[in-house]
């Protein structure tokens, strides 16, 4: 669905202060933002936010096709050249598997 990215936070820091983020991310070997992200985790009283699960390929495909039919040209895109890109053969035995499921119902 459209919006629904994660929330975003812009921070304004002094030189120094941002200095010293600086010095936080190259000692951990992190971005600027996952050090903030990092921080705020560490000084949370409920503790870090869980990760979420990590999407499987049929995940992200159904999430592309949701965000193809709302219109995004980029997802619309991305479906035509993994579409492209598949084995003739694969994309033939899909869809008469799709077919067959489709004459059963």
């Amino acid at each position: 669905m459209p919006g629904d990215r994660d929330p975003r936070v812009t921070v304004r820091f002094s030189t120094a202060g941002y200095r010293r983020l600086q010095g936080l991310a190259k000692a951990r070997g992190l971005s600027l933002a996952r050090t903030v992200r990092m921080l705020v985790d560490e000084g949370s009283p409920d503790g870090p936010i869980q990760p979420r699960p990590h999407l499987t390929e049929q995940d992200l495909l159904a999430l592309l096709t949701e965000r193809a039919e709302d219109g995004n040209v980029a997802a619309i895109r991305q479906l035509l050249e993994i579409e492209r890109n598949q084995d003739p053969r694969k994309a033939a035995m899909d869809a008469l598997q799709r077919m067959a499921e489709g004459h059963r119902q």
